[in-house]
């Protein structure tokens, strides 16, 4: 399995979708990647395939990072992409996307999925 379909195995309804991605990566030579650089955090801290010397940050050890942050201490960080990242705010039971500098809610969401989807098309649209 390759690192991008490892990394999303955790959500199966959208196997398919990761899987035409990394179908096409390999029949343009490109590494599979998540799509426009969206990383969403593994359940644990792996090695990436093929290059045993980088690991991959997992949930618990990217948010121990995040947690160091003033203002992040009770957000659980699902993952980040070059502008944002998109977490859940456990004060307030609120899904949210936060601006990667200075941390500020850019926009709430009402559950996972649509946190989900709005990383996704954030990624795909810009």
């Amino acid at each position: 399995m390759t690192p991008f379909l490892y990394l999303w195995g955790a959500f199966p309804v959208y196997l398919p979708l990761l899987r035409e991605v990394a179908a096409q990566a390999r029949r343009y030579g490109a590494a599979p990647q998540p799509p426009c650089g969206l990383y969403l955090y593994p359940s644990a801290t792996v090695p990436l395939a093929g290059n045993p010397d980088v690991v991959l940050a997992g949930l618990v050890e990217s948010n121990l990072d995040h947690r160091e942050v003033a203002g992040l201490e009770d957000v659980l960080v699902f993952g980040h992409d070059s502008l944002d990242l998109y977490a859940w705010r456990s004060t307030t039971d609120e899904y949210q996307i936060l601006d990667l500098l200075p941390r500020d809610v850019m926009e709430t969401v009402p559950s996972f999925d649509a946190l989900l989807s709005a990383a996704l098309r954030r990624c795909l649209t810009s």
